[in-house]
């Protein structure tokens, strides 16, 4: 195995590969998907690729001078753009570093690449300072971009970009990764992939250091009360004290746990043979029983619009509030 083994992703590798061989190498590629199932790692992927010195039929060596660089992260040709502030967005001062660097020749390749992760945290005028090299890119120059969601992203870049879906790996691809590339015991892997299943990512930042420990009990407490029909416990559950870059971060997490325990109790509600998903296949299961598919299917809706306000910076309180109304 070298630095660019890729769990549950053949068919990403596959349209990469097939991309490399044609040589109509798109100068935009966006790789979109939810957090943990290894976009930027798909994304350097791609970068080594493109200038790997022992390209065999569109298949990445990944152990030549420029894929090991990649993988090191020191490679002069392949920047990685930064996000800037409390806010942790690419600014305008960024965009305009960026177009006006990639008119400048590569240094030790033919191709000057160039990797936003998390691209949806720009605004729309830092977007528009970057349309014109992603409209007329200099010769060499390619872009390549992360989301959560394609629909943040200006559709004049869009409309010029490769979009390739990442999706989470099959648990059993998992649960291999984390046998052969972790030290963590047994039974903790176990839990993890009971909570977050193909995504690598997300258990790996679970096993690391407990990270989403706080939001899983937070949406499970808010999968009881819509069980319960109790909105005050749901109110508290999902309560932030304050409105910061933060706090939205994590009740999106806490969202989108809990999109993801609906969705399974939706699937459960079609068939028992589901594939679970969610933190809480339990509480799926009994709420499932108690609610009909189109009650499920109008609080998932409810609850994929209050975490698309918070992506729009929207009052936790109010977020909350609505969602509330919505579903009690």
């Amino acid at each position: 195995m070298n630095e660019f083994t890729i769990y549950g992703k053949d068919n990403v590798v596959k349209k990469l590969s097939m991309m490399s061989r044609s040589g109509r190498t798109p100068h935009t590629v966006i790789f979109s998907g939810e957090s943990g199932v290894g976009k930027l790692t798909c994304a350097k992927f791609f970068a080594a690729l493109l200038i790997c010195e022992n390209p065999a039929d569109g298949v990445l060596c990944g152990v030549c001078r420029q894929c090991k660089r990649v993988a090191a992260n020191i490679h002069p040709d392949v920047i990685t753009a930064e996000r800037s502030g409390k806010s942790q967005i690419y600014t305008r001062d960024t965009m305009r570093e960026i177009t006006e660097d990639c008119y400048i020749k590569p240094n030790d390749t033919d191709r000057k690449i160039y990797i936003f992760p998390d691209f949806e945290n720009t605004d729309v005028v830092s977007q528009n300072l970057l349309l014109k090299v992603v409209e007329e890119p200099p010769g060499g120059a390619v872009f390549i971009f992360t989301v959560t969601d394609t629909s943040k992203i200006l559709p004049t870049i869009l409309s010029r970009a490769v979009v390739v879906n990442v999706f989470p790996a099959a648990e059993s691809e998992a649960e291999q990764f984390f046998y052969y590339n972790t030290d963590f015991d047994k039974a903790a892997v176990k839990k993890a992939l009971s909570v977050f299943h193909g995504n690598i990512g997300e258990g790996l930042a679970y096993l690391k250091n407990g990270c989403h420990s706080e939001e899983i009990n937070r949406a499970v407490r808010a999968a009881d009360a819509v069980l319960d029909g109790n909105e005050y416990d749901f109110n508290t559950a999902l309560f932030e004290s304050s409105d910061t870059v933060e706090s939205r971060a994590r009740l999106r997490k806490i969202l989108t746990l809990e999109e993801k325990i609906i969705r399974d109790a939706i699937i459960f509600s079609e068939t028992a043979k589901a594939d679970f998903i969610g933190c809480y296949p339990d509480g799926a299961k009994k709420i499932s029983a108690k609610f009909s598919v189109r009650r499920l299917a109008a609080i998932y809706d409810s609850i994929t619009e209050a975490i698309s306000g918070l992506s729009y910076n929207t009052n936790t309180s109010l977020v909350i509030a609505a969602l509330a109304a919505d579903i009690f």
